[in-house]
């Protein structure tokens, strides 16, 4: 298998692990223990958008390829989202997991050498039993990207969790940090106000042990045509960066 090629010695350098995965329509145990793969998958993908008719469990694995942008640095393993249910393992040691359709997630790397790893991902993506948990107790939660009860009908049908969404459907990235302290989230609110705009930027912050507890930020706001923007107030408030630990839900 080709793994991705690492790119330049760039402050955030990023690969994409978008490609050919290795696939078992079962659970991590041949994965980790290095066996043969039932198939090959593209991912990011729906299972079922592979041509896959499966619910359950599915592993996947992949070789990353560490050169010298990465090596030696802090690394974040970015996933942009798992239908359903997912555990990871970097090298045979677990990661972490995380449960939910939707939400990006991330685990967070120590240093690693260069040269090649070995990503193992677990999914469990199954169907909810008919007439207890399906349709009126659902567990679940699911009905967007034309998947499961948001097809016309399905989510009151016994045929409503037929081509089961399952699968690392959003982006996977290998991402270094560009220092100790990196920005997680950024939320922009814009509410006009006179002539002008009131915007309120929060940012959740990570910051690696041992982190200086003060970190500065810059902003810069450009409008139309690149004029820059005057303002009359602004406002902060800070905190302690805080480590996001590695189980999500």
């Amino acid at each position: 298998m080709t793994a991705p090629a690492g790119l330049p010695n760039h402050p955030s350098a990023r690969v994409s692990l978008a490609g050919r995965w290795d696939a078992w329509l079962r659970g991590a145990e041949d994965a980790l223990a290095g066996g043969a793969p039932e198939l090959a998958v593209e991912l990011p993908a729906n299972w079922w958008l592979r041509g896959i008719d499966h619910a359950g469990l599915a592993t996947f694995a992949r070789e990353i390829e560490v050169d010298g942008a990465l090596a030696g640095r802090r690394l974040r393993l970015r996933f942009g989202g798992v239908d359903y249910r997912c555990r990871a393992w970097l090298d045979g040691s677990e990661l972490g997991s995380h449960e939910g359709y939707f939400e990006p997630f991330w685990f967070d790397l120590p240093p690693l050498a260069a040269g090649t790893h070995r990503l193992v991902v677990e999914v469990d993506s199954p169907n909810e039993p008919w007439g207890t948990v399906w349709h009126m107790h659902k567990t679940l939660i699911k009905g967007v990207l034309g998947h499961h009860d948001a097809r016309p009908g399905n989510g009151w049908s016994r045929d409503g969790q037929a081509r089961n969404s399952g699968g690392i459907w959003g982006p996977v990235t290998l991402e270094a940090w560009p220092g100790p302290v990196i920005v997680d989230e950024l939320l922009v609110r814009a509410t006009p106000a006179g002539d002008g705009a009131e915007v309120e930027l929060v940012a959740n912050l990570a910051s690696v042990p041992g982190a200086p507890p003060v970190a500065t930020a810059s902003l810069t706001l450009q409008g139309p045509r690149d004029a820059a923007l005057a303002f009359d107030t602004l406002r902060r408030r800070t905190r302690r960066p805080a480590q996001r630990p590695p189980t999500h839900r």
